[in-house]
Formats: structure tokens, C-alpha cells, sequence
């Protein structure tokens, strides 16, 4: 997931993440989710460990852009882990997701 920096701190991508593992674990089949991060984007992996994912992997050298090398981070969330985050629903949540969208664009 990407929020553009224009729309950052607004609680918009990790309201996002919440209501897609919300959506993903009403499946009974999903039992965990996996994920990947460039390790050094210290924001998104602080955002997806609130969100109760832990770090499973780390592959140095994961890619490169021009002459620079990038680790990447594997994290997961398995259905029994999940913190208590979604408490208030699936309901208020996308009410809250909707109210601060409209505010961008007001």
C-alpha cells in the first residue's frame, strides 16, 4: 500500500490495512497474513506491527534501484494473534475512513 505524501498522517492507510485484514479473516479459510516492506521504510513496518503483524524474514539485497540495494521485510498476522485494534467494527471504522477523506477534499 501506498499513501501519497500529500496524504499522509491522516490515519488513511492504516484505516486501509484494518478494514482489509477485517475483510480477509471473515473468510474462516484465511488463518494469517503475509506481507512485505522495504525494511527501511521505518514508518509503514511501525504501522504494520500496531496493527499486530511480526517480523518472520528478512532478505538482504532484496532488490536494487540505480546502484542502491534494498533489504525486504516479511511480516504476518495470524488470525489467533490479532490484537483487539478492531473493537469499535468494520462500521465505525469506515465511517471514520470516510469522514477523513472528505476532509482532503473539502
Amino acid at each position: 500500500m501506498y499513501t501519497s505524501p500529500s496524504h499522509s498522517n491522516l490515519g488513511i492507510g492504516s484505516t486501509l490495512i484494518k478494514l482489509t485484514i477485517e475483510r480477509a479473516f471473515e473468510n474462516p479459510e484465511i488463518e494469517q497474513i503475509l506481507l512485505s516492506v522495504v525494511y527501511t521504510n521505518e514508518k509503514a513496518v511501525s504501522i504494520y506491527k500496531r496493527l499486530g503483524f511480526v517480523d518472520y524474514g528478512l532478505i538482504e539485497d532484496y532488490f536494487k534501484t540505480g546502484e542502491v540495494y534494498s533489504s525486504q521485510l516479511f511480516m504476518t498476522l495470524k488470525r489467533k494473534d490479532r490484537p483487539g485494534l478492531y473493537q469499535s467494527g468494520k462500521e465505525q471504522m469506515f465511517k471514520e475512513f470516510t469522514i477523513r477523506l472528505s476532509k482532503l477534499y473539502r
